[in-house]
């Protein structure tokens, strides 16, 4: 036999073999010569309800890949005029889940609820895909502290007159301070009232409407007056001081606890 001849046969019964096996094994042969699918993902990402300005926090990301060929340069990004976020690539095999934190900040912007939009960017297949947007709303609450904090000073108090006798009274005097940079923070409120409120001490006044409060401004100091009347059993009395934002949220950093003592 010719080696023309050799060769064609060789060919003829690879090409029956062939055949053949894509007869009894079609997926094997299809999935061995078709192009892989592009990667499909899909993600969970669980935000906070509220944020102070510039505050940064870490976010919970779940990642799960549901189909087609390995994910690749896998990373979450965000749209928002709010917010900015951290975070790197990783690849994913098909069926796998990845959970990761991203660590998301709120800038300097006014109070108010604002949006962000993620989704996930990757690579597969030669091709960039991305997946579709999920929109969250987070609230951004004013940057605010409070500062020079304490009781009435006189010249048998250098430290602050905290204690007092019944029939008496004292003053308690405070500041609050902006942290932003940019914002004029307008409608703040601070609240001084008795966790224990015994017969007797009175607080006045008890709401003070803050002033407007420019880039690292400080506020001018407030001033309440606390009494004790003869009925008021002696002990120690805590006064908290609690700052509101304009929508009447609770400011978790402009918050603080003072002991008043009162003795017979």
């Amino acid at each position: 036999m010719s080696s023309g001849k050799t060769v064609t046969a060789i060919i003829v019964v690879v090409l029956a073999v062939l055949g053949l096996g894509y007869m009894l094994f079609p997926g094997f042969f299809f999935s061995l010569f078709a192009p892989a699918a592009p990667p499909q993902l899909s993600f969970t990402v669980k935000v906070p309800s509220q944020m102070v300005a510039m505050e940064t926090v870490e976010v919970k990301v779940s990642v799960s890949h549901v189909g087609g060929g390995p994910a690749e340069n896998v990373k979450l990004l965000m749209e928002s005029e709010a917010f900015t976020l951290e975070n790197g690539a990783f690849t994913l095999p098909p069926g796998e889940t990845r959970d990761f934190t991203v660590k998301l900040k709120a800038k300097d912007v006014p109070e108010g609820v604002y949006r962000a939009t993620f989704r996930l960017k990757y690579s597969g297949g030669g091709k960039t895909l991305y997946s579709v947007g999920v929109e969250r709303e987070i609230k951004v609450l004013p940057a605010v502290k409070l500062a020079n904090v304490g009781w009435k000073v006189d010249l048998f108090n250098p430290f602050g007159k905290s204690s007092i006798s019944r029939g008496d009274s004292t003053v308690l005097r405070f500041q609050v301070k902006s942290l932003s940079q940019n914002v004029i923070y307008e409608g703040l409120r601070a609240e001084v009232k008795f966790r224990i409120a015994p017969e007797g001490l009175t607080l006045s006044p008890s709401t003070i409407e803050v002033e407007p409060l420019g880039p690292k401004g400080v506020s001018k100091t407030y001033s309440v007056t606390v009494a004790a009347s003869s009925q008021t059993p002696p002990g120690e009395y805590p006064v908290q001081i609690q700052v509101y934002a304009a929508d009447g949220t609770p400011l978790k950093e402009a918050s603080t606890i003072l002991k008043l003592t009162v003795t017979p």
